[in-house]
């Protein structure tokens, strides 16, 4: 297999984990849905990236590891002016605070590589554009890899991922999810949002396995 193409593997893998552990305490968080700030929390519709980044940001640490699908690429360009500045700015911060960035294209438009280029070349070894390739995914072995990534065109769990040496501080805060259930191609809304805090994230297996896995593939990149 080629780089390009054990990134894409190891993304894939990351985005089922993230999948599974939503459909087994689908029926838990029914039970405990809390609007409380910097705790977990459900939304029936938000717009993009107007509660995910001062949701994550809390628990953003150096070398936090952070997985965003993001389709097409565009959705921020779909929301008003300030809000797109607060989210590309947002985004930024985090990677000149030694998180690496990684946003994950299943769907690429022509314009997508160039709304991103600039973050890319201010910050090349915080900041990364992966584009999962369906065409070679269809001449794969397996078609269900396929079907995987298309699945991540409206099903965006975005990851926070937390590999600090330090015992107390992976403990403190081992990461987050921000799980959009469906988010339409196109559309600037997201339905059936969840957001779970560091505690709850620590409940799960999901996290713990993706650290172990980022961990043996952090050399790699796009």
């Amino acid at each position: 297999m080629t780089t390009t193409e054990v990134i894409q593997f190891v993304l894939i893998l990351m985005f089922l984990g993230a999948s599974y552990w939503w459909l087994w305490t689908l029926s838990d968080r029914e039970l405990r849905k809390v609007l409380v700030k910097n705790d977990s929390a459900e939304y029936p519709v938000t717009q993009s990236g107007s509660m995910f980044v001062p949701s994550f940001d809390p628990y953003v640490l150096k070398g936090s590891e952070i997985y965003i699908p993001v389709t097409d690429g565009l959705y921020h360009t779909r929301v008003k002016a300030n809000r797109r500045i607060q989210y590309m700015n947002g985004l930024k911060t985090w990677v000149e605070r030694g998180a690496d960035v990684h946003l994950v294209v299943t769907r690429a438009d022509e314009r997508c590589c160039g709304e991103w280029q600039q973050l890319v070349d201010e910050h090349p070894d915080g900041f990364h554009v992966h584009i999962l390739d369906r065409s070679k995914a269809a001449q794969a072995a397996s078609d269900s890899i396929e079907l995987q990534i298309a699945a991540l065109d409206t099903f965006h769990p975005a990851l926070l991922v937390n590999l600090a040496t330090n015992t107390a501080t992976r403990s403190a805060a081992p990461g987050a999810m921000w799980i959009e259930l469906n988010h339409p191609v196109g559309s600037k809304y997201a339905y059936d949002v969840s957001f779970v805090n560091p505690e709850r994230a620590q409940e799960t297996s999901v996290l713990r396995s993706i650290g172990r896995c980022m961990k043996n593939c952090s050399k790699v990149r796009t």
